[in-house]
């Protein structure tokens, strides 16, 4: 059920020619970033006063991948593309999404001059977001009472804290693998020329923040470079205004040791999401997909080396370390070839049949895709449910999806997809708190179904596609929604009650 192909659309390569002087760098670099950010000064003021959606286009993208075509790996530490929505107040739908280029870090390869002047441009037209703490969460509406735009917010606001255990101190980052043997079956069993190839991990963000950094753990260390694409509006009809998860919870000390990896960040305009037709069930997600690939081919297609490596998928479908440190020594089969990794049900004990798998397993699912550079470069990338070619795969890794966190599980209930909007369960969470509402979930994931299994009984073959990872496993206390027998709930969920059911509504 692969959606459609366009045709392959080479693009030639384009390479800026050396300047003679740094001074004359600065002075090029400032140009091209200031120019568009005083662009959408004026656009956005343009906004307020005429109460009309504008969303800008990344127009320095292409220039931040010329700038470092020549510049070292260390450099893409300090590429972010950071985009801010400006609301209109006639309409929370109608938001207008202005792209403004940041610098976290000055790069090496950019002029003090520059980047200082980027970075002072950026501050005073950016809002910054304070991190969201069981301090700062402050009791207001009850749920019933809340717009959904807000009801949605709140719940994100939950999921951006951080967990109230401290990582496990005996658990450190597991050492680099060895080179891999390239044997296993989605790959080519030759190793690839040249330099050690980089991962490029592409994930659509919505509001997953423990998985997010469950996912950049598990690839802490390794040549692995992640982009972020988020969305202006939530991808359920009516479409609701989104604040930014990644603001919310880049500076938090979790993420120390991961925001590096994070290369790019780009938001979908809210206007791009209503040109596809919404009665596919995934237009929203094919939406922010194609959105993020564009963007990410902007900044991208002068940096990646021929044999980089492009990995498309959500947060939560999560490729093993050894599978990701393979991909960037290790010739692919195919062009594409997707992937083979456990699809717990709720708790990572629990195996679920899902509808898209490969070849020859049956408790086994086929995101993410993973890209060589061709195909990167010449072709529309997706996330490919059904894959051409689904007798190879790469196994290994899980999908960490039904995370029974209340409020992950009351947020899929209200803003995606595969969920009616129903307001059942937070009706429910007032009415009889948190615990029961735990209860529910439990009866959920753990009762009797002919598509769940444990994931004890799976015969081996199948076993090698669950791999739990390795920080999750580690830290069972710091996410306990995860794990069927965990002593203690996440405190978390009593933040949820707090906020949606003041006195008990």
């Amino acid at each position: 059920m692969g959606p459609p192909h366009r045709q392959p659309q080479p693009q030639p390569a384009r390479r800026s020619s050396p300047l003679a002087c740094g001074f004359l760098t600065g002075v090029l670099v400032a140009t091209v970033l200031i120019g568009p950010l005083a662009l959408h000064i004026g656009y956005t003021q343009g906004l307020h006063a005429t109460k009309k959606q504008y969303s800008g286009s990344v127009a320095t993208s292409a220039d931040w991948g010329r700038t470092l075509h020549h510049a070292p790996t260390s450099a893409y530490r300090s590429i972010a593309v950071v985009t801010r929505p400006e609301i209109v107040t006639d309409a929370v739908t109608q938001a207008a999404i202005a792209h403004t280029p940041a610098v976290e870090g000055p790069a090496t390869t950019l002029p003090v001059a520059a980047t200082t002047a980027l970075t002072k441009a950026v501050a005073t037209t950016a809002e910054a977001t304070t991190p969201a703490t069981a301090a700062t969460l402050k009791v207001g509406k009850a749920w019933n009472e809340m717009t959904r735009a807000e009801l949605i917010d709140t719940l994100a606001q939950v999921m951006a804290q951080q967990p109230r255990a401290a990582p496990n101190p005996s658990c450190s980052v597991p050492p680099t693998p060895k080179p891999p043997e390239c044997t296993e079956l989605g790959f080519a069993g030759k190793r690839k020329p040249g330099d050690v190839a980089t991962v490029f991990r592409v994930m659509p963000f919505g509001y997953e923040a423990d998985t997010l950094e469950i996912a950049l753990r598990e690839y802490q260390g390794l040549n692995v470079k992640a982009v972020l694409i988020e969305s202006a509006l939530s991808h359920k009809e009516p479409f609701q205004h989104k604040n930014s998860q990644w603001d919310r919870i880049k500076d938090q000390p979790r993420f120390d040791g991961l925001r590096d990896m994070v290369i790019l960040r780009s938001t979908m305009p809210a206007d791009f999401i209503r040109r596809f037709s919404q009665d596919a069930m995934w237009a929203s997600e094919r939406a922010q997909e194609r959105y993020g690939l564009d963007e990410a081919k902007k900044v991208l297609a002068n940096v990646m080396k021929p044999t980089d490596v492009l990995v498309m998928g959500s947060p939560d479908e999560i490729m093993s370390r050894h599978i990701m440190h393979s991909l960037s020594h290790c010739e692919l089969k195919d062009p594409m070839v997707g992937a083979a990794v456990g699809f717990p049900h709720g708790f990572v004990e629990r195996a679920f049949r899902p509808d898209f798998r490969p070849h020859g397993l049956t408790y086994s699912f086929t995101l993410p895709t993973a890209y060589s550079l061709g195909r990167f470069a010449y072709e529309k990338i997706i996330r490919y449910f059904d894959p051409p070619n689904k007798a190879i795969y790469l196994q290994g890794g899980m999908h960490l999806t039904g995370y029974t966190l209340l409020a992950a599980a009351l947020i899929k209930d209200v803003s995606t997809t595969d969920h009616d909007g129903a307001t059942t369960r937070i009706a429910q969470l007032c009415q009889t708190g948190p615990a029961a509402l735990r209860q529910t979930l439990r009866n959920k994931y753990l009762g009797s179904s002919e598509r769940v299994t444990d994931v004890a009984g799976l015969q081996d073959h199948e076993k090698k596609s669950y791999v739990i990872p390795w920080f999750l496993n580690c830290n069972r206390e710091r996410y306990p929604s995860w794990f069927k027998d965990a002593a203690t709930p996440d405190s978390r969920d009593d933040d949820v009650y707090r906020l949606l059911c003041p006195k008990g509504k």
